[in-house]
This record gives C-alpha cells, structure tokens and sequence, in this order.
C-alpha cells in the first residue's frame, strides 16, 4: 500500500456484524485508503479508516462522549474536512504518529 497524504470522509448507517473478524467482514478490502468512515448511533460514535503510512493497518477511533471514560478523540468536520484530536499514536505495528488535520496529514 502507498502512504495517505489526505483523508475525506463518508457517514455509515448499519453497524457490522459482531461475530466479523473486522469491523467490515474478513476482509479489509471494503475500507478504501484516504476515506474515513463514520458511524453514529446511540451516543457512540466511531470512526475507521486505514493507517496513513501504507502499512494496511485498519485503525478504529471512538469519538469523544463526555459521559464516558474510554480513550476517545474529538472530530470536527469543517467545510467537508476531517480534524481529529488528540494526536493519534499506533502503539503496536508500525509505530506511526502523526495527526489529521482538515484531512491531511501531519507527521508527529
């Protein structure tokens, strides 16, 4: 896989299936480079997309809920760019560090 250089984004509406080995099925072909898919329902918000170094690693970031205490990032979507913070770090694979910010990325 090639580096992502920019990310842009489109709203899910079905949850996948709990017994998948990925959020999408077993394969990751259906999570495309350089799109962010979000999902919304019932106060949790989610956001997968695939690592921006090229390594194929499909990253899953919860979406900030006040009313929770789970590690979680805060998007804004702004004239149809994605931000997220805090930074995003893989601690295991490849290490990447880096941010996303109005869809393009910062390495760290």
């Amino acid at each position: 896989m090639e580096k992502i250089d920019n990310y842009t984004y489109e709203f899910i509406s079905e949850w996948p299936d709990k017994d998948h080995v990925h959020p999408w099925g077993e394969t990751k072909d259906k999570i495309k480079p350089g799109i962010i898919y979000l999902y919304n329902k019932e106060n949790a918000e989610w956001a997968w997309f695939r690592c921006p170094c090229g390594c194929g690693t499909i990253i899953v970031l919860r979406i900030e809920n006040p009313k929770q205490s789970f590690p979680s990032w805060i998007l804004t979507v702004n004239n149809n760019l994605v931000t997220f913070s805090p930074s995003i770090q893989q601690l295991n694979g490849c290490k990447s560090h880096f941010f996303i910010r109005e869809g393009k990325v910062i390495w760290c």
